[in-house]
């Protein structure tokens, strides 16, 4: 089964190099920082192949997280969409993110699949390893920080 899932997102993954991510999007204010709990996001830059928010842009944010916590804490770049056609993983990118210190540099990548909203959000890892992605700690909406002026 985890050689068909496996072999399922790799049919899915998109082939980006760091060429397509052409436009840096203006974050404003130009660095983030929201507190909830005991994380913390800095967003540093977001990256596209687009000028602003399209489907079939490809998307590129790094930044650093802090966690009094990080054994506990994954960082997942997404769009939450009604029909699960969000997001799409990029061959040889990360869509989530799983801090080994408290505080740690980031890079995630995704393809926009279908409309919806892009989110940078912080979830709470259970003892038995899942992620619980229905309570995320924070939740940043892409589309409300990027200015489009």
């Amino acid at each position: 089964m985890k050689q068909l899932h496996l072999l399922l997102l790799l049919a899915l993954s998109t082939t980006v190099n760091a060429d397509d991510f052409t436009h840096r999007l203006k974050v404003k204010p130009e660095v983030i920082d929201s507190r909830d709990s005991d994380v913390s996001i800095n967003i540093q830059s977001i990256s596209s192949s687009t000028d602003g928010y399209e489907v079939n842009g490809v998307y590129l944010v790094t930044g650093r997280i802090k966690t009094k916590n990080p054994k506990v804490t994954t960082l997942y770049f997404g769009v939450t969409a009604q029909d699960n056609k969000g997001s799409q993983a990029i061959k040889g990118f990360a869509q989530a993110f799983y801090p080994e210190e408290h505080s740690s540099e980031f890079s995630l990548a995704l393809k926009v699949a279908g409309p919806g909203q892009m989110h940078l959000s912080a979830y709470e890892r259970r003892p038995d390893g899942n992620t619980d992605w229905a309570k995320p700690i924070i939740r940043l909406n892409i589309q409300d920080i990027v200015d489009s002026k």
